[in-house]
């Protein structure tokens, strides 16, 4: 098994602040809609009376932070293994507890959370095994994983991930593996995980008006998405 490249890792993220300024700084370029659109789907599969004790996961610079935590519902913790990004970045935009350590060996005792939810951090690791071994350990006994993964499959996606003059000028480390959404959830599964549902966002190109019709035509949910959104559970 083949453990993240922290060093690599905490290298291109710290590029990136330098390039992108501390204010500009954003580890994700998603905008409010696409955000919504993917959190009104993983939010269908929470309890509408519950209270939830939840992990941002790779919270970076809070672009997703930012919207769980008008959630209600949420009680929202940040992991993230850059003190950089941390310090001078999110604790500046979110007031909730921060945490540096590694989602491989998270510094968390078992069933620790009732959710945890991520936007586009499991591709940041090469071998997904580890990583999702370690949030099912965290999670607690039907513990809800919610994904927002980008979709390998998709042309533009894998070409910015694999050709090497882009991946230097997207600040793409060696550790990024995208992978399609038959694949993660084949992974989820091996791991421990129920697929409760998914759902592909951000079809490049298309009107988003469209974007439930072309769920329903297999090439263009697994082609022409940008994103997937997947919400899994703990079964073990």
């Amino acid at each position: 098994m083949q453990e993240q490249d922290k060093q690599d890792e905490i290298r291109v993220h710290l590029e990136k602040i330098k390039h992108d300024g501390l204010k500009n700084y954003h580890s994700s370029g998603w905008g409010p809609k696409k955000m919504h659109n993917a959190l009104k789907y993983l939010y269908s599969f929470t309890n509408k009376n519950k209270k939830y004790k939840v992990l941002d996961l790779g919270i970076g610079g809070a672009n997703l932070a930012k919207y769980i935590i008008q959630n209600p519902q949420f009680e929202v913790t940040g992991l993230d293994l850059v003190r950089e990004v941390i310090d001078e970045i999110t604790s500046k935009r979110v007031n909730i507890p921060l945490i540096c350590g590694d989602a491989e060996k998270m510094p968390f005792k078992d069933e620790t959370f009732d959710i945890i939810i991520h936007n586009q951090t499991v591709h940041h690791f090469p071998d997904t095994t580890l990583v999702l071994k370690e949030i099912n350990r965290v999670l607690k006994k039907d513990g809800l994983l919610m994904s927002i993964e980008t979709n390998g499959w998709n042309p533009i996606v894998w070409y910015g991930h694999n050709m090497p003059w882009n991946k230097k000028k997207r600040f793409i480390s060696s550790n990024q593996k995208v992978f399609s959404l038959p694949k993660y959830k084949s992974q989820l599964e091996k791991t421990g995980f129920k697929i409760l549902g998914e759902k592909m966002v951000n079809f490049q190109y298309f009107p988003e008006s469209l974007q439930d019709t072309l769920n329903k035509v297999p090439i263009f949910r697994l082609f022409y998405a940008g994103s997937m959104v997947v919400c899994s559970q703990t079964s073990n």
